[in-house]
């Protein structure tokens, strides 16, 4: 009987092995294409926390606006239920207040910081 002889496969084109991370072991990553905030300054990603933290701090705003009028409602007609009720309401506006500005401030100064970038 024949011998069988091996056939030589097709050996595969060389490639490089990929990294950890995905890409070919000695290239280079953009972090854009990496990063899970999308974005990669400094100042946008500070700005984006910033803008979160005030969007949370707006929530809490808003709770105590909703609860300052529960007050007033749940009073019954005694006086003190009614001074905390827009006590609470009255403190709740000016922390609106401030939010709206502090974010409008942040949004303007993030965007005069990367404007030049």
């Amino acid at each position: 009987t024949p011998a069988l002889a091996a056939s030589p496969s097709p050996s595969p084109s060389p490639s490089p092995s990929p990294s950890p991370t995905g890409t070919p072991s000695g290239g280079t990553v953009n972090l854009a294409d990496v990063s899970p905030v999308g974005e990669t300054d400094v100042p946008t990603i500070i700005g984006n926390v910033i803008k979160a933290v005030l969007g949370i701090i707006g929530a809490v705003a808003l709770f105590m606006f909703v609860y300052g009028g529960i007050l007033l409602l749940s009073s019954g007609g005694r006086q003190d239920q009614i001074k905390k009720g827009k006590d609470v309401l009255i403190w709740a506006i000016i922390g609106i207040a401030v939010i709206l500005a502090s974010y409008a401030l942040v949004s303007f100064v993030i965007s005069g910081l990367t404007a030049g970038a």
